[in-house]
C-alpha cells in the first residue's frame, strides 16, 4: 500500500499541537455567514468571551443590511453585553500593529483600544513578539463552548456576501466608503476543540498581558447559533500553530508540517485557497508532486493582486516569481492558479486560507502560504480529516467554494467533476463566458527592481535570524 494513504495527516506533536473532539463543526463561507453567526453566539455569552486578532475596528457592522444602529457595531456590541452581564468576562487582544500598518488603517487598533479604555470590556495590544513578526491568529472564544477559527478579522472592510456583486450597498467602510469584494472562510467547533482553543487564547494573553485568565465554568445556555446547520459531526480536531522563538518561546512550525504533510500526502487534488502564495518551502514540495508521473492535481485560487498597496510590492513578485517556477516544473499539466472575479469582472480580494487534500482533509485559519505564516508569525489553523462516511462532506464544501465562485450551484460543480476527472477542466467548461469569473493567472515574470524583492524575499522572512538580514533569504 502506497505509504500516503496511511501517513496520518493529523499527528499531535507534528503536524498539530493537540487533536480535541468536536460535537459540532460548521464552515461559514464568506464573512456575512460569520459576523451574523458570531452576532447570535455573542448575544448568549453568559462567563467568558475572549476575542484574539491582528486587525480590529470597534465600528466593524456585524449585520451591514439590518437597520443602522449602534449595538449591531462590534464595539458597542461588546461593550453593552459587558455592561449588562456582570459575571461576563469580555477580553480583546489585538495585535499592536507597527506605525506603518496602524497609519495605513487610520490608527485602528489603537483608537479601539482608546474607545474601551473607560469600558467594562479589558481590551489589549499585543506587542509580545520580535521585532517585524505579527501576531495574526484569529480566534473568538464563547465559554470554552464554541470557538470560530478564522482567516478574518473584524474590521470596517471585511463583510461581504457569497455572490460578490460588483456594487453593493452594504458593502462600505465605517465612512461610507465603498470597498472591493472579498472573500473568506470560517470553521466554528464547540465541544472540546473549543475548549483547547479557549486554553490557546488564553496562553496568549498571558504572554501579551503578563498573567492568563481563569478558564470559565461551565455556562448555562449552549451559545452555538441556531442560524448555523453543522457541517460534520462528532469529529477529531486537529490544531496547528506557528509560534516564532522569542524569549523563551521554543519555534513551532505546526502549520508548516501540515501543509507539508498535506501536499506529500495528495493522491488525485491539492485544492488552496490562499491570500498569498509565495512560500518557497511549501513551493519546493509542489514542485516535486508536479514532476511525478501520477502526482495529483493543483489548483489554488488566489487574488489578482495583494489586497494591500504594501503587499502588492513585497507579496506579489515572490507569488509570480513561484509561479513561474511551478509551471515550469509542470511536466504533464496539472498546475493551475485562477484568480476569482465579480460577476462583471471586478478582482475579487482573497482571505481565505484553506488547503483540501483529496477531500479526506481540510484545513483552515490564518495562515498563508508565505514565508512568515510558516515560522515567523503567530498563527493558529484548524485541520478535519473525517472518516470514509464524511469525506462527502469536504467534497460538498470544495464544490461549494468553487460553484460560489463561478456563480453556479454546489451541485452542478459535483456532477461534472463526476464526469471529468479534473477540477481545472470542470472549472473551464462551467466558465465559458465573456467576463470570465475565474480567470487563469499568468502574471509576468518579475523584472527589476521586483525581481530583487522575489529572490530576497522582501517583506517575508521566515523566522528572527533572517528578519532583519534578508541576505540570508537568497534563492538562486
Amino acid at each position: 500500500m502506497d505509504e500516503r494513504t496511511t501517513a496520518p495527516l493529523i499527528n499531535p506533536g507534528d503536524t498539530c499541537w493537540r487533536v480535541e473532539r468536536a460535537n459540532r463543526a460548521a464552515f461559514l463561507c464568506d464573512n456575512a455567514a460569520y459576523f451574523s453567526a458570531a452576532k447570535a453566539a455573542l448575544l448568549k455569552a453568559r462567563r467568558s468571551i475572549l476575542l484574539i486578532g491582528w486587525e480590529f475596528d470597534h465600528r466593524c457592522r456585524l449585520d451591514p443590511s439590518a437597520p443602522t444602529c449602534k449595538s449591531d457595531r462590534i464595539g458597542e456590541l461588546l461593550h453593552a453585553l459587558a455592561l449588562e452581564r456582570p459575571a461576563l468576562n469580555v477580553r480583546v487582544l489585538v495585535w499592536d500593529a507597527a506605525l506603518a500598518v496602524a497609519l495605513g488603517k487610520r490608527m485602528m487598533p489603537q483608537r479601539a483600544w482608546w474607545r474601551f479604555r473607560k469600558s467594562p470590556v479589558t481590551f489589549k495590544l499585543d506587542s509580545s513578539m520580535p521585532r517585524g513578526a505579527a501576531h495574526h491568529q484569529k480566534l473568538l472564544v464563547i465559554d470554552d463552548a464554541v470557538a470560530f477559527c478564522s482567516g478574518d478579522d473584524f474590521s470596517g472592510n471585511r463583510w461581504d456576501e457569497p455572490d460578490h456583486r460588483d456594487e453593493n450597498s452594504n458593502r462600505t467602510t465605517p465612512r461610507g466608503k465603498p470597498y472591493p469584494p472579498r472573500h473568506g472562510l470560517t470553521v466554528l467547533v464547540d465541544g472540546e476543540a473549543a475548549r483547547a482553543l479557549g486554553n490557546l487564547a488564553r496562553d496568549r494573553w498571558r504572554k501579551a498581558v503578563g498573567y492568563a485568565p481563569a478558564a470559565p465554568g461551565q455556562g448555562p445556555v449552549d451559545p452555538w447559533p441556531r442560524c448555523v446547520e453543522p457541517d460534520l459531526t462528532n469529529e477529531p480536531v486537529g490544531i496547528s500553530r506557528t509560534v516564532p522563538a522569542w524569549h523563551g518561546d521554543h519555534e513551532v512550525r505546526e502549520n508548516e508540517a501540515s501543509f507539508l504533510a498535506g501536499i506529500a500526502a495528495a493522491r488525485r487534488l491539492l485544492y488552496f485557497e490562499n491570500q498569498y502564495f509565495a512560500s518557497d518551502i511549501l513551493g519546493d514540495a509542489i514542485a516535486a508532486r508536479l514532476a511525478e508521473t501520477d502526482g495529483p492535481e493543483v489548483v489554488v485560487v488566489t487574488g489578482e493582486h495583494a489586497p494591500s498597496f504594501f503587499d502588492r510590492i513585497t507579496m506579489d513578485p515572490p507569488r509570480d516569481a513561484l509561479i513561474h517556477r511551478l509551471r515550469a516544473a509542470d511536466r504533464f499539466g496539472r498546475f493551475h492558479v485562477y484568480a476569482p472575479h465579480s460577476p462583471e469582472g471586478r478582482p475579487v480580494l482573497m482571505h481565505s486560507k484553506v488547503m483540501i487534500v483529496d477531500d479526506r482533509m481540510i484545513r483552515t485559519g490564518s495562515a498563508n502560504v508565505s514565508r512568515r505564516s510558516m515560522r515567523y508569525d503567530t498563527e493558529c489553523d484548524l485541520a478535519i480529516a473525517p472518516d470514509e462516511a464524511d469525506i462527502k462532506v469536504i467534497a460538498a464544501l470544495r464544490h461549494r467554494l468553487v460553484g460560489h465562485f463561478l456563480g453556479v450551484p454546489a451541485q452542478r460543480v459535483s456532477q461534472e467533476e463526476q464526469v471529468r476527472s479534473s477540477l481545472a477542466a470542470v472549472i473551464e467548461m462551467l466558465d465559458e463566458r465573456e467576463k470570465r469569473r475565474l480567470r487563469p493567472l499568468h502574471p509576468p515574470a518579475p523584472k527589476f527592481p521586483r525581481s530583487v524583492i522575489a529572490r530576497w524575499h522582501l517583506g517575508d522572512p521566515s523566522g528572527a535570524a533572517d528578519a532583519w538580514r534578508p541576505w540570508l533569504r537568497r534563492r538562486d
